[in-house]
C-alpha cells in the first residue's frame, strides 16, 4: 500500500500525463494485490453470495472458471456530458479495477478537444484530475464526497468485475426475487448500494443514494445515482455487460444523463 501512494506522489511531482498516471496505478495495483474469494467460481466457492449473485455468475458464464484479481476495461465507444445542457463528447477510455485492495483507475481521452481525464478510488481517497494538452492541469478535486462517490463507482463496477463480490468488507441481503442490496465498508466510508436482476439472472440497474453531485462552486450534493446494463453480449465464453448508462435523478432538472458507453473488451487477471 505504501508504494503505491508514493507512486501516486511520484506521478503528480513528475506532472505526468492523466493516461500517464492510470498505467502507472495499474501496475502498482496488481503488484500490490491481496488474495481474497475462493480460487474457482465453483458451487462451493460461490455459496457464501445470494441466490441472485449465484444466478448471475451462473448466467454469465463465471461458474467454474479461476477467481481474478482485477481487470482491464476497454470501451469500444464511450461517452460524456460535462453538463445537463452541453453535447455529448465522444471518448476514448480505459480503466482498471482492483478486487482487493478495492481500487479503480480509468483515463479519458475527449476525441473533440485536447482535454484528458483520470478518475482514482484506493483506501478512500478519491480523485478527479483533468488537463489540457495532458500537461495544464484543468480540474483537480480530491475531497471526501468526491472519496465516497468513487467508492460507490467501484461498487457499481462489481457486475464487470464479479472477483469483486467477494470483497471481504461488503456485506449482501437478498431484498426479494429479484434485488439485491450490498453495504460496503471501505477506507473509512460506508456506502449501500441495490443490484436489480432480470427473470435470467442478469443484472440490469444499480442504485445508490450515497454519491455526491457536483453542483457547481464547491457545492455536493447527495442524488439518487443510477447505472443501467441495456444489453449483454457474449466474448470469450462470458455474457458480458456491453451497453450501458449512469444518470443521476437530480430534484429540480430530472433525469441526467451523463455517461453512455459500450464495453469493448474486459482482460481478467
Amino acid at each position: 500500500m505504501k508504494r503505491i501512494f508514493l507512486l501516486l506522489f511520484a506521478a503528480f511531482a513528475a506532472c505526468s500525463t492523466p493516461e500517464q498516471m492510470y498505467l502507472e496505478e495499474k501496475t502498482a495495483f496488481q503488484t500490490e494485490r491481496t488474495k481474497t474469494g475462493p480460487d474457482r467460481f465453483d458451487s462451493v466457492g460461490i455459496a457464501s453470495l445470494p441466490p441472485l449473485w449465484q444466478q448471475y455468475l451462473r448466467a454469465t458464464g463465471f461458474e467454474n472458471q479461476p477467481m481474478h484479481g482485477g481487470a482491464v476495461i476497454s470501451w469500444e465507444q464511450s461517452y460524456l456530458k460535462l453538463g445537463m445542457n452541453r453535447e455529448w463528447g465522444e471518448l476514448k477510455t480505459e480503466q482498471y479495477n482492483n478486487v482487493l485492495p478495492l481500487a479503480r483507475s480509468s483515463w479519458m481521452q475527449f476525441q473533440s478537444m485536447p482535454l484528458s481525464g483520470r478518475d482514482l478510488y484506493l483506501n478512500g481517497y478519491g480523485e478527479m484530475n483533468g488537463k489540457l494538452f495532458h500537461r495544464l492541469r484543468l480540474i483537480h478535486a480530491n475531497n471526501r464526497a468526491v472519496g465516497q462517490s468513487a467508492l460507490v463507482t467501484a461498487f457499481a463496477e462489481m457486475v464487470l468485475v464479479p472477483g469483486a463480490l467477494f470483497h471481504p468488507s461488503v456485506r449482501w441481503e437478498q431484498i426479494n426475487e429479484q434485488v439485491v442490496e450490498g453495504t460496503l465498508t471501505d477506507g473509512g466510508f460506508t456506502v449501500k448500494g441495490r443490484f436489480y436482476f432480470d427473470e435470467e439472472g442478469l443484472c440490469r440497474k444499480f442504485e445508490s443514494f450515497d454519491r455526491f453531485y457536483d453542483a457547481g462552486k464547491g457545492v455536493y450534493q447527495k442524488q439518487p445515482f443510477y447505472i443501467f446494463i441495456d444489453s449483454y453480449k457474449e466474448k470469450n465464453g462470458l455474457r458480458l455487460p456491453y451497453a450501458m448508462r449512469a444518470l443521476w435523478q437530480l430534484p429540480e432538472e430530472g433525469a441526467f444523463e451523463y455517461y453512455r458507453g459500450k464495453v469493448g473488451k474486459i482482460t481478467f487477471d
